[in-house]
């Protein structure tokens, strides 16, 4: 399984690191909402690419789902973080910003992801029985569609918002 993760998860979430940031440099030039408007194209993409890894009746689907998911998220961290500092003010600022991005990334991310889905786990086993871990797993798809939505939203107002912050420096 670790190799599956290390080649499907790591190798793939790379290439989509990559390919995200090249493809929406290029597509900023034209708007700079492309930023936004790619996060949460594959905020969406990566729900269903979830949704296939967490339901898929059988390994070759589920690895299959997981790449696509790696692909799509990984995919958003370079247009994301420029998306970001381009809206502040200041190199400290800037730092001060990614600082937190990633405390809250990893607070409610990583260390309390795996001990929330495991409690809507727990609280799903009465119903779901052995399946209950694929149906809390699920649930956190909601997330994806979330931050979609917010992203998307957050295009409304992206151009003026920049316009702001660099008249403002």
């Amino acid at each position: 399984m670790g190799l599956l993760l290390a080649v499907f998860y790591g190798v793939v979430g790379a290439i989509g690191a990559v390919a995200g940031g090249h493809i929406v440099d290029r597509l900023i030039t034209r708007d700079p909402r492309w930023a936004a408007w790619w996060c949460g194209g594959a905020n969406l993409l990566a729900a269903a690419a979830a949704a296939l890894m967490t339901l898929s009746p059988g390994l070759p689907c589920a690895v299959a789902g997981m790449a696509l998911l790696a692909l799509c998220i990984n995919s958003t961290y370079g247009p994301l973080f420029a998306l970001v500092q381009s809206l502040v003010l200041t190199a400290r600022m800037r730092g001060t910003l990614i600082s937190i991005f990633y405390l809250t990334n990893y607070l409610f991310g990583a260390a309390s992801g795996p001990q929330i889905v495991g409690g809507i786990s727990d609280l799903l086993t009465p119903r779901f029985g052995v399946e209950s871990l694929r149906w809390a797993i699920l649930s956190t798809i909601l997330l994806y569609i979330w931050g979609a939505v917010h992203f998307l939203l957050g295009s409304r107002t992206l151009s003026r918002d920049s316009a702001r912050a660099t008249s403002a420096g």
